[in-house]
């Protein structure tokens, strides 16, 4: 478990993971490193969990609409979340679930999606297993 609850009041404080608070957590996404990032659906935020500190990713008080950074950006109850191969944030949000928001969060994005640039994306392809059965199907 990465913290005990022992208060369960509702509110939005950053700090330390006993003393943080949250509104209407929906979603979670964690990076390779282990970096968590939580949909604060109900203080229409963003949250970076990192080791036992809470911080503001995105997102303010009010809702609305308004890419930036930090503070700056708006949403307006995000819901869902996904991470994409460059470590950036996919945001849907209650009122717009046909639209997706892009942050860039700088995250690490899971191994499993494999290398991002262009020469490791071919090594990867070259040296795959369907690569293979290619070059043995072909003869070479």
């Amino acid at each position: 478990m990465i913290f005990d609850v022992q208060d369960s009041t509702a509110g939005c404080a950053d700090g330390n993971v006993g003393a943080a608070r949250f509104r209407w957590p929906c979603a979670v996404v964690v990076d390779r490193e282990g970096t968590i990032v939580v949909a604060d659906t109900g203080n229409n935020r963003l949250r970076r969990i990192t080791g036992r500190l809470v911080t503001t990713l995105a997102g303010g008080s009010e809702a609305g609409m308004a890419d930036g950074n930090g503070q700056d950006a708006r949403f307006d109850r995000p819901y869902r979340l996904a991470l994409d191969e460059r470590g950036r944030l996919l945001v849907a949000e209650v009122v717009r679930g046909d639209t997706l928001r892009v942050v860039d969060a700088s995250l690490a994005p899971p191994a499993w999606m494999g290398p991002v640039d262009k020469a490791a994306q071919q090594r990867a392809c070259q040296n795959s297993a369907l690569a293979a059965q290619k070059r043995r199907c072909r003869g070479y």
